[in-house]
């Protein structure tokens, strides 16, 4: 699991790399697709039964927000990448609730690893 919560880590952080490429007129990414937590590979398993038993730790559930937060946030600079507002998608990307929530979910993540790590210790 923690392999898999550091690749969730590294995957989320290439996601800045693939809106700035779509700002700069690379590929269009969906924004419906991106909105949705429970396509890519952390939100799958944040959202599947192999997690239930870890939706009552503090650690998870803050994961779990926060993640759906990072998704939203990302289809907002791609809405505003499809309207031909690049500048404001820079500024999002760079300053704006994508920045925010880019850094929140990284956060998160390492938490929820460390978590996982401190309780997989003491068995």
């Amino acid at each position: 699991m923690l392999h898999a919560l550091n690749q969730a880590i590294a995957v989320h952080n290439l996601w800045k790399t693939r809106l700035h490429s779509a700002i700069q007129g690379g590929a269009i990414i969906n924004e419906a697709s991106i909105r949705v937590d429970n396509v890519c590979d952390l939100g799958r398993w944040i959202h599947s039964h192999e997690s239930m038993q870890l939706r009552t730790i503090p650690e998870f559930v803050d994961l779990e927000f926060k993640h759906a937060q990072f998704h939203l946030a990302a289809a907002a600079v791609v809405r505003l990448v499809s309207r031909g507002e690049t500048a404001k998608a820079l500024r999002e990307l760079d300053f704006g609730e994508y920045a925010k929530a880019s850094t929140d979910v990284i956060l998160a993540i390492e938490t929820f690893r460390d978590k996982v790590a401190e309780v997989t210790k003491a068995y």
